[in-house]
């Protein structure tokens, strides 16, 4: 029996974006089930995710969003573990 792949993110971006894509793929979960559990998400954290998975660092994310850095860090921070939280809860 092959062991579950658990999503641990690293800091590298493309690396967290692959490893998040293929745990979510690894449960069979649909692209319109994660999209849903994103909207529960508060909004600056969905902001936040967004921008990350769309290849921005935390220095342009906090500008653009104007806020400090470490809140940009603690959004993804908090907006990862809801995710995995929703994802082992609801699916």
């Amino acid at each position: 029996m092959q062991k579950e792949r658990r999503y641990v993110p690293t800091g590298d971006s493309r690396q967290d974006r692959a490893d998040l894509t293929a745990a979510v793929e690894e449960r069979g979960v649909e692209k319109t089930q994660v999209a849903q559990l994103f909207q529960l998400l508060p909004e600056a954290q969905q902001q936040v995710l967004a921008l990350h998975y769309d290849d921005f660092g935390t220095k342009d994310i906090a500008r653009m969003l104007g806020m400090s850095e470490s809140t940009v860090r603690s959004n993804l921070r908090h907006g990862r573990a809801r995710l995995k939280k929703e994802l082992e809860e609801n699916l």
